[in-house]
């Protein structure tokens, strides 16, 4: 030991160069390395904690009890807690700023100081939250996954995306947006999927992907659900537009108007040229006429009740159509031969 009188201070040490143990009594600091402790307690090197669950505490100086301690459990796990009713706070830079927050109610809030949700972010970069996945073995693999198993009876949501455009740059605004690099590979590529599993039998609407965009401005285009592709569009199963409700038999049902520049009705039935065998049953203008009187409407077309109750299909309705000019082109053609041999016999 020796004594200092120039800093009032107790050291303990082999010489007076190199520091061990110091006390300065002028402010009741305690170095360990050093000669010229800054706080209470200033080491300088390692610490060893040895003990069944060794452990650091913490308390105030006015009697308030703990306030946190750092510990190890027989398990060899390591332990944080904060034992008072307060948040633990994260802080970087030098500055003072929070960067991670974990609150009394176990909420985590990384750039917020206030965590509202189990998981709370904020950030003033362009990418706030970057995963990236590096797994090579065979197993599904999730660049983020989500699992909403909730038993409440509100509305359940997996991912809600929400944007708000700039008004003053022109820029897309994606609510969600989904870029798949092929990089040589055979596998089908698919920028969003939509996967319902109804193993409870529910009854109520499913929908793989909803898309609702209410139009606001009249003179914008607004579209609930758009396909812009450089390729082919695929809907393996039947498709409504304007209505939820199942049209049985149809791969497309609209509840609206259709406008296209062309439009091709590929039958498979057979095609009215079977009006021209020379077996083929051709009424004559009386059979029609006595047709017409009873039924008023031509044969073998569907009356005015029939297509307000059942619908046209156009491609039928054509066929029909056809069948009824190449019926009556052979019997103009028969009035033509009847004309001329009346006008041969006339000049006889």
């Amino acid at each position: 030991w020796f004594y200092d009188s120039d800093d009032n201070a107790l050291n303990l040490s082999s010489n007076a160069i190199t520091p061990g143990l110091t006390f300065l009594m002028s402010n009741r600091r305690v170095g360990i390395g050093t000669f010229n402790p800054q706080q209470r307690l200033h080491l300088v090197g390692d610490m060893r904690i040895e003990d069944p669950t060794p452990g650091i505490f913490f308390n105030k100086n006015n009697g308030g009890g703990q306030v946190a301690k750092v510990y190890a459990t027989s398990d060899d796990n390591l332990w944080i807690e904060n034992v008072a009713p307060g948040s633990m706070l994260f802080k970087t830079g030098g500055g003072g700023a929070t960067r991670m927050t974990i609150d009394q109610n176990g909420n985590v809030g990384i750039g917020t100081d206030a965590p509202a949700y189990t998981l709370d972010l904020e950030s003033n970069i362009s990418r706030s939250i970057n995963v990236q996945n590096n797994y090579t073995g065979s197993a599904t693999k999730y660049g983020a996954l989500f699992t909403n198993n909730s038993a409440g009876t509100g509305l359940n949501v997996g991912v809600q995306a929400n944007v708000t455009a700039h008004a003053a740059d022109p820029s897309d605004a994606y609510g969600l947006r989904g870029h798949v690099f092929g990089n040589g590979s055979n596998a089908n590529l698919i920028g969003v999927q939509g996967f319902i599993n109804n193993a409870g039998g529910g009854t109520g609407n499913q929908y793989a992907v909803y898309a609702n965009a209410p139009l606001v401005d009249p003179s914008a285009s607004t579209y609930s659900f758009a396909v812009f592709a450089t390729g082919n569009s695929h809907f393996a199963n039947d498709v409504r537009i304007g209505h939820l409700d199942d049209v049985p038999g149809y791969a497309l049902s609209v509840d609206g108007k259709i406008i296209a520049e062309e439009l091709k009705v590929q039958l498979s039935g057979s095609w009215p040229d079977y009006v021209f065998d020379p077996g083929y049953a051709l009424k004559s203008p009386a059979e029609i006429e006595q047709f017409i009187g009873n039924h008023g409407r031509l044969p073998g077309v569907p009356s005015a009740a029939e297509v307000e109750s059942n619908g046209l299909e156009v491609g039928q309705m054509h066929r029909i159509l056809l069948e009824k000019v190449e019926e009556l082109t052979l019997l103009v053609i028969e009035q033509d031969k009847r004309i001329r041999e009346l006008e041969a016999q006339r000049h006889e």
